[in-house]
């Protein structure tokens, strides 16, 4: 099984929408026996919620539930044990790296990583549901973008 981790700072709105989305596009094509998908935060703690905004938005657009979702710090650890880590904003990319170098041919911005460019996707939290929905329609177009390049960079087998 590969694994692919999504990271943000706090794990309780981007990387928390992006695993759900992710996991989503990826069972949509067929491979979700082949991947999981997992997220994280560079400054958080263990078991923080999802952020009520994007439940809300994941639940109304996707139908994704993200009630049950527990943030989870950053190690490295977990870093190892990932094929291909999606960092939600380059400064995300550049904390990691300095704490495990040796993993950056398998860390990427997302917005890179999906054609785009730019420095990463914005910070929602504070924000009222507009900014959610904004955040996580951005997350999910890269995400749809990336999507031919995860399964190429992780070398899944299936009908795409």
């Amino acid at each position: 099984m590969k694994k692919i981790l999504l990271v943000c700072t706090g794990n309780t709105c981007r990387s928390s929408m992006a695993q759900g989305i992710l996991t989503q596009i990826l069972a949509r094509q067929g491979f979700s026996d082949q991947v999981q998908v997992a997220s994280a935060g560079t400054h958080t703690v263990f078991g923080l919620p999802a952020s009520p905004e994007a439940v809300r938005v994941l639940r109304e657009i996707w139908n994704l539930d993200l009630s049950r979702h527990q943030s989870t710090p950053l190690s490295s650890e977990l870093v190892a044990a990932t094929d291909l880590i999606l960092t939600l904003s380059a400064e995300h990319r550049d904390y990691l790296l300095s704490l495990v170098p040796e993993v950056a041919d398998k860390t990427f911005v997302l917005s890179d990583f999906a054609g785009a460019g730019g420095r990463g996707v914005s910070d929602p939290i504070g924000s009222g549901p507009d900014e959610y929905r904004r955040v996580a329609e951005e997350i999910a177009g890269y995400l749809e973008q990336a999507s031919p390049r995860i399964i190429e960079f992780l070398g899944l087998k299936g009908d795409v």
